[in-house]
């Protein structure tokens, strides 16, 4: 049987951190958490609860995953989100993977959860994701926003039964607040475009945005929470590029 790492990384997540790692830890053979200097009881909670802490300043999420990944100590690492739990089918995917390992790296579906419900539409599901990997075969890569676990080429990428469960937003407050932070990031992101192209997209993207998610991936069928994702996504694409307008024009 292989040993497995877990790798996560935190910043003032005293409130998810908990059931984060009770629900790895029949799979982890190591749990490292990557904290970025967090002000609440996120460090004392993770080293109650068996972590090894490492703190390292934020840059990007890109950054901090791949130092989280290289700060392990097997080849084999399960990377989660502290607002991330394993669903118990899911468990037991892994732990049949860690005895006969045969890929690279296994994907999964994300299942996630909405001001008190799971989102079943609006591209929201199955959100896969590639997490279980051995590392000398994948690597974080990715912008400012929007981080994506690459595989090398040629290797092989499996499929494991069992969702990965997201505790995403716990209110529409939540969403409007992270949202603004996520299109401020995303700006600069995209500032390097072209002025011609920041504007064709601020007209064009965020009514298509909705219409996809809201139409086309059936948000609708979320009910109110499908409107006000599909809404949101509106606005946060709207202001992304208003942003990296202005950020340009600054310059």
């Amino acid at each position: 049987m292989i040993k497995l790492s877990v790798a996560i990384i935190a910043f003032n997540e005293e409130k998810n951190l908990p059931d984060c790692l009770l629900s790895v830890k029949d799979v982890a053979d190591e749990i490292v958490v990557v904290d970025s200097n967090s002000t609440d009881k996120t460090e004392e909670i993770a080293v109650s609860l068996g972590a090894k802490v490492i703190q390292k300043p934020f840059h990007s999420y890109v950054d901090q995953k791949n130092f989280a990944t290289e700060s392990t100590s097997f080849q084999y690492v399960l990377s989660i989100d502290a607002d991330e739990r394993l669903s118990p089918e899911l468990i037991q995917s892994i732990l049949e993977v860690k005895k006969t390992w045969g890929c690279s790296a296994y994907s999964m579906n994300r299942k996630n959860y909405y001001s008190g419900q799971w989102i079943r539409y609006g591209g929201w599901y199955p959100d896969i994701k590639v997490r279980l990997f051995e590392k000398a075969k994948a690597r974080w890569t990715g912008k400012i926003l929007h981080e994506s676990l690459m595989v090398h080429d040629g290797e092989k990428v499996c499929h494991l039964n069992g969702d990965l469960l997201h505790y995403t937003y716990s209110s529409l407050a939540d969403h409007k607040k992270r949202s603004e932070k996520y299109a401020r990031l995303a700006a600069l992101a995209n500032v390097d475009r072209s002025l011609y192209s920041l504007y064709f997209k601020m007209i064009l993207s965020p009514s298509f945005r909705f219409f996809k998610q809201y139409i086309l991936q059936f948000g609708y069928l979320d009910g109110v929470r499908g409107w006000y994702i599909a809404k949101i996504s509106f606005l946060e694409t709207y202001r992304k590029y208003r942003s990296a307008i202005n950020l340009k024009l600054a310059k």
